[in-house]
């Protein structure tokens, strides 16, 4: 990484700043949330603890028919749905991947994600979830895809 992007990184955090407050206010414990676990490519990484909102959204949103979500990124906040996820290098790059997309949208992250979304939707594509930009290039940098 070259001394400039290295230098910008501060102003990152301080973009994706609103969403990763969201991030550690969703993973208070006090709120049903989730506990600490480590500190994992430059993200807070959290376990949920199956209770509040978190919990909820872990097990009842699908991404297309077969598939549970199995992490969610709020800023540089990763919960993941269960602790061994985060043996997965290949889901914690892309849920890294999607930090790094945060530090660049910084408030407008949900808007984009969730616009593409719905656009998807409402054109009824086959997997909305999977053809979102912000998925698939989540994806190039896990490798997921090439």
């Amino acid at each position: 990484m070259t001394c400039f992007l290295k230098c910008l990184r501060p102003l990152g955090w301080l973009w994706a700043a609103p969403l990763t407050l969201l991030g550690l206010f969703c993973a208070i414990p006090g709120l049903g949330g989730a506990k600490w676990l480590a500190r994992q490519n430059g993200c807070l990484v959290f376990v949920d603890s199956g209770r509040g909102l978190v919990g909820l959204f872990f097990r009842k949103w699908r991404l297309d028919s077969t598939a549970r979500v199995a992490a969610i990124t709020l800023g540089n906040v990763v919960i993941l749905a269960r602790a061994s996820f985060a043996q997965s290098s290949r889901l914690m790059a892309h849920e890294a991947a999607h930090a790094r997309q945060t530090m660049i949208l910084g408030p407008f992250f949900p808007v984009v994600y969730f616009g593409h979304w719905l656009i998807l939707f409402c054109v009824r594509h086959p997997t909305p979830y999977r053809a979102i930009c912000l998925e698939r290039l989540a994806r190039r940098a896990s490798g997921e895809i090439s």
